[in-house]
């Protein structure tokens, strides 16, 4: 419903979405501006003002997903952003993770003193590459396991002043890796769990490059 350029879709927003927007760009984008700002190393100040909300997307759910459509072409993904704001009204974020010594699974993020409704920060590909992999991206899947129907709000988060450098480092990387990601879970059971894991590292590695 916000596109890259700033324009809406409708026209005018609701008002409650209003309020969200402008929440964000006031109370949460200052904390996430001091949180990068530490954890790469930069002077205090440096990112002051230069977060921004560059597009914001509603899914809708009605019905349950079927999870055997986490498993095709598309499902798996690390977001073009630096970082992604998410906002649940049921739990459906699933990534891979792995335990030690395991392969890793499709779990589902579970919050258990969340209250009805969730809210997730991730690390979007381009942070990862902006900080060498020391912050890695989390390649997830949004779906609607519940019998309840599922609205979600995605809010990617951008540095403008870094978009272009952003961009030609790592554009085209999120359709590598959906294939890459498909593939994997193919070859995956004939491996065995280190060599699925190692295989796996891999993939969310090539957002470094």
């Amino acid at each position: 419903f916000v596109r890259e350029d700033g324009s809406t879709d409708p026209h005018e927003l609701p008002f409650e979405l209003d309020i969200l927007l402008d929440s964000i760009r006031r109370h949460v984008l200052p904390i996430l501006e001091d949180v990068v700002e530490y954890g790469l190393g930069s002077p205090p100040g440096a990112f002051k003002d230069k977060l921004a909300m560059t597009t914001a997307i509603a899914h809708y759910y009605p019905d349950t997903t079927q999870q055997d459509t986490l498993l095709t072409h598309a499902a798996f993904h690390s977001d073009d952003s630096f970082l992604t704001l998410n906002f649940e009204s049921q739990r459906g974020i699933h990534g891979l993770q792995a335990l030690p010594g395991e392969a890793p699974l499709i779990r589902q993020f579970n919050y258990s003193e969340a209250a009805s409704s969730v809210f997730n920060l991730f690390v979007g590909g381009y942070l990862q590459s902006l900080s060498r992999g020391r912050w890695p991206s989390l390649i997830h899947s949004g779906s609607n396991p519940s019998s309840e129907d599922r609205l979600s709000i995605t809010i990617f988060i951008g540095i403008p002043p870094l978009h272009e450098a952003a961009r030609s480092q790592h554009e085209g990387t999120r359709g590598e890796q959906e294939t890459s990601v498909f593939n994997w879970f193919k070859e995956a059971r004939h491996l065995d769990p280190w060599s699925a894991s190692s295989s796996f590292s891999q993939i969310q590695e090539r957002s470094e490059e």
